[in-house]
């Protein structure tokens, strides 16, 4: 399998603290039959900012560390980019560390609370500049909870999705585990990565995750978000998505909150 989100780059964000947490999560990745992983430092977000340049030089130091301990896995470079203002003239200058370098596909993480419609307007410039924005989470975050048109809206206008592993098993609560079905089911969802950040509460994998999507979408669906479209991301090549559904007007995350409230 294929991990294209994951925060293992030592001291760069508040993933791995070092060099030993990176590689015990690489370990870890690798029992869990995932044989290449995406390294996504934040950026951009007002806290942590790796550019291409920095995320390049620790790239090599830990992919020959992974080498040297055997770990079977191959680490490629990425960025987490939170959704910025400054985001298309970064993309201009060639600071952005794209997924695996390709120049074609980058994260993007929008904040919690935001203005609905901002997300496709920066969908459009980066798609303007024959770049494919991969949303990160969204399954977790409030305001694409709420208005749920804005990210159907943005996956027309040419992004893709990715859920994080542990939402579809149930690890952020019943909540965010139902949007994340749901947006599966809508053919909202196109990837699966971990979002790991650690070997403790946020540890890599994804089989879990791939079992469960088997269970909602079918098996070859699910194995196409661990497989077939992370490997098509990072060779930098174009994949057709299915057509997205949209939302039921009347199920939104409010009306989903109060039922698990009910039921439980």
């Amino acid at each position: 399998m294929i991990d294209i989100h994951i925060h293992m780059l030592p001291g760069m964000d508040d993933g791995a603290g070092d060099m030993q947490e990176a590689l015990e999560m690489c370990r870890v990745c690798a029992e869990d039959g995932v044989g290449t992983v995406i390294a996504t430092p934040h950026d951009l977000n007002g806290v942590y900012s790796n550019d291409r340049e920095k995320v390049l030089g620790s790239i090599s130091v830990l992919a020959e560390a992974v080498k040297a301990e055997g770990i079977p896995v191959e680490v490629l470079p990425g960025a987490d980019i939170a959704m910025s203002p400054e985001l298309p003239e970064r993309l201009d200058d060639g600071s952005v560390m794209t997924l695996n370098d390709t120049g074609k596909y980058i994260l993007l993480e929008p904040p919690a609370f935001f203005m609905a419609d901002a997300l496709k307007r920066q969908v459009f410039e980066i798609k303007r500049r024959d770049i494919t924005p991969v949303i990160t989470h969204p399954e977790r975050n409030a305001t694409l909870m709420t208005h749920k048109d804005a990210l159907y809206d943005a996956v027309l206008a040419g992004a893709l999705v990715q859920v994080t592993a542990a939402s579809l098993t149930g690890s952020f609560g019943p909540t965010v585990q139902n949007h994340c079905i749901e947006l599966l089911r809508r053919k909202l969802a196109h990837v699966i990565a971990s979002d790991s950040h650690d070997t403790r509460s946020r540890k890599p994998g994804l089989s879990k995750a791939l079992e469960a999507a088997i269970r909602h979408v079918g098996e070859e669906n699910a194995r196409m978000m661990v497989y077939d479209r992370p490997e098509a991301i990072l060779r930098g090549e174009e994949f057709e998505a299915p057509e997205p559904l949209r939302a039921d007007k009347k199920q939104g995350f409010f009306s989903m909150f109060l039922r698990q409230e009910r039921s439980s």
